[in-house]
């Protein structure tokens, strides 16, 4: 459980960063502005950056570890199945895209890519909206380049989740302006302000400054499903969470854990006794409701993708 408990660390800020700015929220065609069919390409009123310097290794460690940090200047993950990069090119959670092929999941690689300092620079100039859309972008021209990743997309009614409010409300709290989280870093703006997330024992997150839509890509990211935020929560929050990785992801990661037949639930989040399912956890720790539901959603269909060279 833990090595599932690491990658989700590693993974969920990387892929919040580059995931749509309203995860769960499904597109019409056309509405993207990702490429559809060569895998790479960019809207004419965005510029188009590159990777500077870009590595791609297979880590023959047999390590359950993975390892990684965010970065300003590019992306630096060792041990790190290419899935959850996919997933960030794509910017869409895991059950919105089809045809991924299992090595995908089951190798893993270290891959660090640069930016230019100029690239950088503009990239700080940009909007939140657009910067994630150039950034999804330059990880499509890498894996067009290293992967020949090809995709395009279709619209299909789907299971989803609608995450809504409980009966008593929300349990946590908006941020305040100067508030200092344990992190050290003060969030200057309830509504606006940069939020951190730490990890303590046993996979406890806490965030601050954070907006719900962090939770939403957590969610999608461990349910295998669109999740759609139906909350009306807009503001950034301080919160505290814990929970039991789901079955897939462990299973992913090497856990082996199945959903529990025994008490009936189907949901892939197996019971623990050192833990809390992920159900629960919404409700009793966050004061929200997880429903099942179903929609149109725009999906990605994988066209071809290979196996990167060494270096």
């Amino acid at each position: 459980m833990l090595s599932a408990v690491g990658m989700l660390i590693v993974a969920v800020p990387l892929l919040y960063s580059l995931l749509d700015a309203t995860p769960g929220k499904a597109q019409a065609p056309g509405q993207s502005a990702a490429a559809t069919s060569s895998g790479a390409g960019t809207p004419a009123a965005l510029p188009t950056y590159e990777y500077d310097v870009v590595s791609i290794k297979a880590n023959k460690s047999g390590s359950a570890i993975p390892g990684g940090r965010q970065s300003d200047v590019g992306i630096d993950v060792t041990n790190f199945p290419l899935v959850f990069l996919i997933q960030a090119a794509l910017g869409v959670s895991p059950d919105r895209i089809i045809g991924l092929p299992g090595w995908l999941s089951t190798d893993r690689f270290d891959v660090n890519a640069k930016m230019d300092p100029e690239v950088v620079d503009a990239l700080k100039k940009l909007s939140q909206d657009d910067r994630k859309t150039v950034q999804q972008n330059m990880l499509q021209a890498l894996f067009a380049d290293r992967c020949k990743l090809k995709f395009h997309r279709e619209t299909k009614e789907l299971p989803t989740f609608a995450l809504s409010l409980g009966k008593n409300g929300p349990k946590f709290k908006e941020s305040k302006p100067g508030d200092q989280p344990e992190a050290g870093i003060k969030v200057p703006d309830g509504k606006g302000g940069n939020g951190t997330m730490t990890v303590g024992e046993k996979g406890m997150m806490t965030f601050h400054g954070l907006p719900i839509s962090y939770v939403v890509a957590i969610l999608s990211q461990q349910l295998g499903r669109t999740v759609v935020d139906k909350t009306g929560l807009t503001g950034k929050y301080d919160f505290s969470w814990q929970f039991v990785p789901s079955a897939a992801m462990i299973r992913q990661f090497g856990g082996g854990a199945t959903p529990d037949a025994a008490s009936g639930n189907s949901s892939g989040i197996p019971s623990d006794p050192d833990g809390t399912d992920l159900f629960t956890a919404v409700a009793e720790q966050l004061g929200l409701k997880l429903e099942t539901a179903k929609g149109p959603v725009e999906v990605i269909v994988i066209d071809h993708i290979e196996k990167p060279s060494d270096n």
